[in-house]
């Protein structure tokens, strides 16, 4: 009986041991060629390759409010890691990029790493991915 309550508290602490937050560090993100100057801007960060750049899918987002000028910098706590970020502008306020035959964006969106998206796919998670450490700083262009 003793020797089943030293192997339960070990694996115990073994589990507590490999539960791990991430830390919390600030990143700044400035948008460029922000087409209008209402309409919010929305920046999903994705964490999982599958997920890139699904609506929803995101681990986390954040919102944007232009302030009527055609570049905007927001500074963020967030957690630590490796990201893909997609950012749109939703000018007809329904909370998610519109998009069109094939998939083909209508808003203006950017990903983090500045890609274009080809006329029937966009770059994958792999070749979007950032790492967001502390004082990291990211500048996407919005692109029509």
């Amino acid at each position: 009986m003793k020797k089943l309550f030293k192997i339960c508290g070990a694996l115990a602490l073994l589990s507590a041991g490999s539960i791990s937050y991430a830390q919390q560090v600030s990143v700044t993100l400035t948008v460029d060629q922000v087409p209008d100057a209402k309409s919010k801007i929305y920046v999903g960060f994705y964490e999982a390759k599958n997920d890139f750049p699904k609506h929803g899918k995101h681990a986390f987002r954040k919102v944007i409010e232009p302030n009527g000028t055609s570049s905007v910098t927001e500074t963020w706590t967030v957690p630590a890691g490796e990201y893909a970020l997609a950012v749109y502008q939703d000018l007809n306020n329904n909370d998610h990029l519109e998009t069109g035959l094939f998939g083909i964006p209508k808003e203006p969106f950017g990903l983090s790493t500045n890609l274009k998206a080809g006329l029937f796919n966009l770059p994958t998670f792999k070749k979007c991915r950032v790492d967001v450490k502390e004082g990291s700083q990211f500048t996407i262009r919005l692109r029509k």
